[in-house]
């Protein structure tokens, strides 16, 4: 009798719940926009799940959100939401005909009721977490530098050359310092990155001490700015605001690049000791050396590479041929592309724009020339995004 009277309190909050939220679906978006969004699974639920909001700014949502008490319970239900920045509906675990899942349950009323009202109440849920996290982020620009910032970078870094691609492209003018990646003299002091690790990019602000790290924070920040000086653009000159499923595709392929298309072309370019050689050629020559590290750097550097390179394929899961993994990639990508000029739709977006700056870094190489050789749809796709990139950002001093 106590349990049934403790399940007659619970159902009477969800009872609550549930009609605040269908309110919500009946003048709001409903179950069918959040469905068709693509940012919503469903997997089988029990008491005691809540809303969860994820580090990445994405929600993840349990329908039977009608026991709120017992860490345990709330733990257990983080355990069961989706992967990371996909929306979960998890169905509650309550039907007419008994609990989902067991022998005489059946998908009831209160049921759909809560999936909808749970999906209607995700985009208002989501938007808000966003905001809170949106207001608690401590942003280093508060308007676009009037006089050109300076980059930090490796000539043949990937992720320099993508923060590349999206200054050119956004003619956000910049200057270079080419740092020695031996002694890193030209950054020591400034802002390490997330892990404490002193690495490039970093761009230096016109008139201020302090700096901007991580390729993607950069690019995220002056990409807010714009944003916000035209409220009714979601990116660049798309001319409309994009749906949740076209941002949450452009962020699964921008950490595509960064965990998977970076390290395929790396071990690509330092596969061969002649293409390790081919490399640090490349390197020495555009690096900021003197003529005996230049030297050391080429012949050693070539060497030592080529061994790591081998040990990153194991690390990232890169057996066999390298170029199989190389003309993978690029069939992965192109064929995402379905039918469209560029992701983006009829203009390049922020994930055209990281491929194309990392494939850039290493354009003249001979990974390079396979790799176009290989996919006359990525080679078009590349060309068309390099004009659409057009000339360099870069001011000459």
């Amino acid at each position: 009798r106590e349990r049934e009277r403790e399940r007659d309190d619970d159902d009477d909050k969800v009872h609550t719940m549930v009609a605040a939220s269908w309110v919500a679906s009946w003048a709001g978006r409903g179950l069918r926009q959040c469905l068709a969004s693509g940012r919503i699974s469903i997997i089988p639920g029990s008491r005691g799940q809540g809303l969860f909001p994820s580090n990445n700014g994405h929600v993840k949502l349990a329908a039977a959100a009608y026991s709120w008490s017992g860490v345990g319970k709330q733990n257990k239900a983080k355990e069961l939401v989706g992967r990371e920045g996909h929306t979960t509906a998890v169905l509650p675990s309550f039907g007419l005909g008994g609990r989902v899942g067991s022998s005489n349950s059946a998908f009831g009323f209160k049921s759909l009721v809560a999936l909808s009202a749970a999906a209607a109440a995700v985009e208002a849920v989501q938007s808000t977490v966003v905001e809170t996290e949106e207001e608690a982020k401590e942003y280093i620009l508060n308007e676009l530098p009037a006089e050109p910032v300076t980059l930090y970078q490796y000539a043949v870094c990937p992720f320099c050359n993508k923060l590349r691609a999206y200054l050119d492209y956004m003619d956000i003018s910049y200057t270079i310092v080419e740092v020695n990646p031996l002694t890193k003299s030209e950054i020591k002091g400034m802002k390490k990155n997330k892990n404490g690790k002193l690495k490039v990019p970093i761009v230096g602000l016109p008139g201020r001490q302090d700096q901007m790290v991580e390729s993607d924070d950069i690019i995220d920040e002056f990409q807010r700015l714009f944003e916000k000086s035209d409220s009714s653009k979601s990116w660049f000159g798309s001319g409309s605001k994009k749906s949740a499923k076209d941002l949450g595709e452009m962020k699964q392929w921008r950490d595509w690049v960064n965990n998977r298309l970076v390290h395929v072309l790396t071990v690509n370019i330092y596969r061969s000791v002649e293409e390790s050689f081919e490399t640090f050629d490349y390197i020495t020559d555009q690096g900021n050396f003197n003529f005996f590290t230049r030297e050391a750097a080429r012949y050693s550097g070539a060497g030592i590479m080529y061994f790591v390179s081998k040990g990153i394929k194991k690390k990232r899961d890169l057996p066999g041929d390298e170029r199989t993994h190389l003309y993978e990639a690029a069939r992965n990508w192109t064929e995402a592309l379905d039918g469209r000029d560029y992701h983006g739709g009829k203009k390049p977006n922020l994930a055209d724009l990281s491929v194309f700056g990392v494939i850039r870094a290493i354009e003249g190489f001979a990974t390079f020339n396979d790799l176009m050789e290989s996919s006359s749809e990525m080679k078009s796709w590349y060309y068309r995004v390099k004009e659409a990139v057009g000339s360099s950002a870069l001011v000459v001093s």
